[in-house]
């Protein structure tokens, strides 16, 4: 099946996970639209997953707007993050407060530009496994992605602690989970901590984080 999880990491925030598989045109009015507004097919694939993915996770009759910073939003006034990489999309949606997701695939192109994303500092936490590096990469642009409005770069996010949540054998073969976790982030540019949560699959590591309530 396409969808691959639904899961409740809040009381008011709900994770989705998609594995894009099937062809478009079986689905003619996202497909129409996807069209209209895309020419390259995988474009077209994504946009109409990530509406099938959503209708899963909130049903039918809400869609995706853009606010003028770029961040989407639902129009039922809930909050929304989405992101795909090469055969997966992910969203997160929640009832009150921003949130921001991130998946990318496991390949080792992360080793090679570890010095671009990483601090001096950071360097010596990762353990220098793709893995590890993946994590943090993710978990900056989780960031970057939650607070939009900052203009942040790689070097405005510290990330420093990581803790780890191996799944047993048995779970990780029926969930395709392999271990779960926290990474503690700094955003330098409010000079506030918060955490976020990483999910190693068999062939991508996705993060996701909520903003921290007011007060």
């Amino acid at each position: 099946m396409p969808l691959l999880a639904v899961r409740t990491v809040a009381p008011d925030t709900r994770v989705g996970l998609w594995r894009m598989t099937e062809c478009p045109d079986d689905y003619d009015r996202l497909y129409r639209e996807a069209r209209s507004r895309f020419g390259a097919l995988s474009r077209q694939r994504e946009f109409v997953c990530v509406r099938l993915l959503l209708a899963a996770m909130v049903g039918n009759g809400v869609s995706i707007r853009y606010e003028a910073c770029g961040r989407p939003q639902l129009t039922d006034g809930r909050h929304i993050s989405i992101s795909h990489t090469r055969g997966l999309c992910a969203v997160i949606v929640a009832d009150n407060r921003n949130v921001a997701v991130d998946i990318e695939t496991i390949s080792d192109r992360v080793t090679r530009i570890a010095d671009r994303f990483l601090l001096p500092e950071e360097q010596p936490l990762c353990g220098q496994t793709t893995d590890r590096l993946l994590i943090r990469w993710c978990a900056k642009e989780t960031v970057y992605k939650l607070f939009p409005q900052d203009d942040l770069t790689f070097r405005d996010i510290l990330t420093t602690r990581l803790s780890r949540q191996t799944v047993c054998p048995a779970t990780a073969a029926e969930s395709g989970v392999a271990e779960r976790g926290t990474l503690t982030i700094v955003n330098r540019r409010r000079n506030i901590s918060l955490p976020v949560y990483y999910t190693i699959l068999p062939d991508a590591v996705l993060t996701y984080s909520i903003e921290p309530e007011k007060g």
